[in-house]
């Protein structure tokens, strides 16, 4: 026992004998409330605590407790004093923090709130504090978050913004990443904006103005992420000439109606998003070559300005459309293309696809045709029509047979559909015409609550030893023998729950036509190529 004391005695002494920047290494990995509760260990810790230069004020450091807050209502008047006393007294502590610093001649290179300013009065607290990691002399700060919207289920802030957010923030040079949400951002002053050093732009929840966004914008020239998140407000927009600029999110601005993005060339990904209540959205993207991630959700927009569109942007690898229900017929046209997401056009009738390096296809929605143009008629076989399903004839099956597959690269397959009437077993067929040896297939009809994954895997040789051919057969039942094993999961997607996840065939559902689709599936396994 003597020894094992003597040992952790010798391991707590070698790491409190570490210089004090390694110790504010390693506690940089731990959040906040955990810092300061090292800084009772001894005399030592203290004074390291002291010096951490990572003060993240969280809503649980101001609204702990288990979630209290929720159920104030149900507390006595007394309690909810003392509540308030006590985030008053937290707010000293900041403060106290923040000197502590300031008399080391120290400074802050990480700060962020999430407070909602419940008294007026907390706004002055605020102020001191943006101004002491600001201002010089000892300004590095590198990150400042000012979140005054609470959490959503807890204490959120209501209404419209009531913080004038301080001018002191738009003149740190050192900063890198800058996120403000539920502060107001209007009546630019007249000073020169100087954010040399920012990177990444979060605006959230803003009561602003075009004058104040477009001008924040326009001087910030090293920008690489900028995201404009449910601002009121702006009614234009215009990101031109952004050269470092990599990632661009402007979604649900309520009152946006123009948006221009012009000449940014190392731009990869774009989310484009309109609010539920918005009209018209015109969007112009020009120069814009080297986008990889396209996501356009509930913006009115016409086929013409989506293949327009989709020309420009030759490296286009995921494409994702949600809520354009403008959108009746869809030709997508992109040899590079390799992600297409469609969820809930409403008015959807048709998807063309040109697109023959496509891996993973995920489509909700109602019944549709899907089609390629390299090769014409491989559509599902069901399709929207006003006596609901429509099968294909003998003479279709034969022609979906005796043609190559149009997305021999598609490995990935999820079919989400509401009609109840819909034959599952019959998608699983058309989808296996369309591509040439899919390893995930979702089955998903919303209707009944169930969804069957199927996850094959194929054989690479014969037994003779030869490479397999079957994938490169004109006929898709003669690419079905080169299945090796499948394996089956049938969940229930009303409750998000498991229901049971079987090997293949081990147990048989109910639907008399899944069924006879795994026994087809079981030969194809047991047959060499």
């Amino acid at each position: 026992m003597a020894s094992n004391k003597i040992v952790k005695r010798e391991v707590g002494d070698r790491l409190s004998s570490l210089p004090d920047n390694l110790l504010l290494e390693i506690l940089s990995y731990l959040p906040l409330k955990e810092v300061m509760r090292q800084s009772v260990l001894s005399k030592r810790w203290k004074h390291v605590c002291s010096m951490f230069p990572n003060l993240e004020f969280d809503y649980d450091f101001f609204y702990g407790f288990g979630g209290d807050d929720y159920i104030l209502w149900e507390r006595p008047y007394e309690f909810y004093k003392s509540r308030q006393r006590r985030r008053r007294e937290l707010l000293n502590v900041v403060d106290r923090m923040l000197e502590t610093l300031a008399s080391q001649s120290l400074s802050v290179k990480k700060f962020a709130v999430n407070l909602v300013l419940q008294d007026p009065n907390w706004a002055n607290h605020l102020d001191r504090w943006i101004e002491r990691v600001v201002l010089p002399p000892y300004s590095k700060l590198e990150q400042l978050t000012i979140d005054l919207g609470g959490v959503s289920g807890l204490v959120k802030a209501q209404g419209s913004p009531t913080y004038d957010l301080s001018r002191n923030i738009f003149v740190s040079k050192s900063l890198v990443k800058l996120r403000l949400e539920f502060c107001r951002l209007q009546h630019w002053p007249c000073f020169k904006t100087n954010l040399p050093s920012l990177k990444v732009l979060i605006l959230e929840r803003l009561q602003t103005d075009d004058h104040a966004v477009q001008n924040l914008i326009d001087c910030c020239r090293n920008l690489e992420i900028l995201t404009i998140y449910d601002c009121d407000g702006i009614k234009r927009l215009v990101v031109v000439d952004q050269i470092h600029l990599k990632e661009l999110t402007i979604a649900r601005n309520e009152g946006l109606g123009f948006i221009k993005i012009d000449g940014l060339s190392n731009l990869s990904e774009v989310e484009i998003s309109s609010p539920d209540s918005a009209d018209e959205l015109d969007i112009q993207l020009d120069h814009c070559e080297n986008i990889k991630v396209l996501r356009i959700l509930r913006a009115e927009i016409e086929l013409d300005w989506l293949t327009g569109l989709l020309a420009k942007l030759p490296l286009l690898e995921k494409l994702t459309l949600i809520f354009c229900h403008s959108l009746k017929n869809i030709t997508i046209s992109s040899r590079n293309l390799k992600e297409l997401t469609i969820y809930q056009l409403k008015n959807l009738e048709r998807v063309t696809l040109d697109t023959p390096n496509l891996r993973e296809f995920d489509y909700w929605g109602d019944l549709i045709e899907l089609s390629t143009l390299s090769v014409p008629l491989i559509n599902l076989p069901i399709k929207r029509s006003r006596d609901g399903i429509q099968k294909k004839n003998n003479s279709f099956d034969q022609y979906h047979n005796a043609v190559q597959p149009p997305l021999p690269y598609l490995k990935k397959l999820k079919y989400r559909i509401y009609n109840s009437d819909v034959m599952l077993g019959q998608a699983l067929d058309s989808l296996f015409r369309i591509c040439s040896q899919p390893e995930f297939i979702s089955l998903q009809n919303h209707d009944k609550s169930i969804e069957y994954h199927f996850l094959l895997s194929y054989n690479e040789f014969t037994m003779e030893g030869r490479n397999c051919r079957c994938y490169e057969s004109s006929s898709s039942s003669s690419r079905k023998r080169c299945i090796k094993d499948a394996r089956i999961e049938k969940y229930n997607i009303c409750g998000g729950q498991e229901i049971e996840e079987t090997e293949f065939l081990t147990e048989v559902p109910q639907d008399e036509e899944m069924l006879q689709k795994f026994q087809e599936l079981q030969i194809c396994c047991s047959r060499p190529c």
